[in-house]
């Protein structure tokens, strides 16, 4: 008897001590010292202006605790479903907070959610990975500085196709894996873009959600792309379907660099809230005069000379309607047409071939020897 009262005062002795350790270790954030570190923050808070008022609060307490790298937080008032979406919103309008794991875990004590942030670098691996990231935006920097503001998208654009191979890696969810690793998945592509973006003063936004269908392998998987905020309007633009790769060539493709909300929709299903574009004034087709508004040869014509000057062997070339398009597949499926116009042009391939991006209306024409 005398052991199991023993017994009993040693459990609750137990309970006592790990309450009072639970309650003294938890960290707390001051909302006022939150909002004026926030406040100091120049990055496009698309996400962050989409939440309630109480929501931005603890916006701005997790983004505190991300940049002092609290690890345990102890959040009042809130549900799980809360802290899901500004967690989420945070990751979403900050690529350069790559250190934090986008999953955390939770105990809920009485109605006080402690949540457990894990960072996936060490201080020291950051203070390095920062100093090349600052090296990179300054090149960047340098060249682009007399562009206007399409020529800086485009240019960010093809450096990130150029500088990242499309590949699983255990940080591929992060910008380092496709800036300074350069390899990377569609969310490593898009955060990669996102913050080169932001460093030229370009305002995009993380986007999620399924692919309607894969362009380059025909899946239908989840994805991730951008939304950018230029021209005083809303467009879209996925650099990973950009990086084309197959055993006979690779080719940044530009299908899916500027797209209006509609194009947007039609090849993915975004998980969360976004933007109609209103004016749908640009057009990256029509900028480089590979855009054809009733079937005309002398498009593709000048769009096999134009890619050719380029130093390159896929023209891309954009059809107004399904009439124009059908038209354009009809004369391409003409092999003989297709090499006609080369050789009409001073040049002579062997092998020719096309491919149709039915959705975009838009026709890739290979040529190569």
């Amino acid at each position: 008897m005398k052991y199991i009262r023993k017994l009993i005062i040693l459990i609750v002795l137990a309970c006592i001590i790990f309450t009072c350790f639970v309650f003294i270790n938890r960290n707390t954030v001051n909302l006022n010292d939150a909002q004026a570190l926030l406040e100091e923050d120049t990055c496009y808070k698309y996400n962050y202006e989409q939440l309630s008022d109480s929501l931005k609060e603890l916006y701005a307490k997790l983004y505190y605790a991300f940049l002092n790298r609290i690890t345990t937080l102890e959040l009042h008032d809130v549900s799980k479903e809360d802290i899901d979406q500004a967690y989420k919103s945070v990751m979403y309008d900050h690529p350069e907070i790559y250190y934090v794991s986008k999953k955390y875990h939770y105990i809920d004590l009485m109605n006080i959610y402690e949540i457990r942030i894990t960072y996936t670098y060490s201080e020291d691996e950051c203070t390095s990975y920062n100093q090349t990231l600052s090296s990179i935006v300054e090149d960047i920097k340098e060249t682009t500085s007399s562009y206007n503001t399409i020529e800086k998208i485009k240019y960010v654009y093809d450096y990130i196709v150029s500088n990242t191979v499309y590949k699983d890696t255990s940080n591929d969810q992060d910008m380092i894996s496709s800036l300074i690793d350069h390899q990377s998945v569609c969310a490593g592509y898009a955060k990669a873009y996102q913050y080169l973006l932001s460093q030229l003063g370009i305002e995009a936004s993380y986007m999620q959600g399924e692919a309607i269908e894969d362009m380059n392998t025909g899946d239908n998987n989840g994805h991730a792309w951008l939304m950018l905020h230029i021209l005083n309007d809303y467009y879209y633009s996925d650099v990973t379907w950009a990086d084309v790769t197959t055993a006979d060539f690779e080719h940044t493709c530009y299908a899916t660099f500027m797209l209006t909300d509609t194009q947007m929709t039609s090849l993915y299903t975004p998980e969360d809230h976004y933007e109609s574009t209103q004016k749908s004034s640009f057009d990256y087709y029509k900028m480089i005069h590979c855009y054809m508004d009733g079937y005309d040869e002398s498009v593709l014509s000048y769009a096999l000379r134009y890619t050719i000057s380029q130093g390159k062997d896929i023209a891309e070339i954009k059809c107004s309607d399904q009439q124009t398009y059908n038209q354009l597949i009809n004369t391409l499926q003409t092999t003989q047409t297709l090499y006609a116009l080369l050789y009409k042009n001073g040049h002579t391939y062997t092998k020719a071939s096309y491919v149709s991006r039915d959705s975009l209306k838009i026709v890739e024409v290979h040529f190569y020897n």
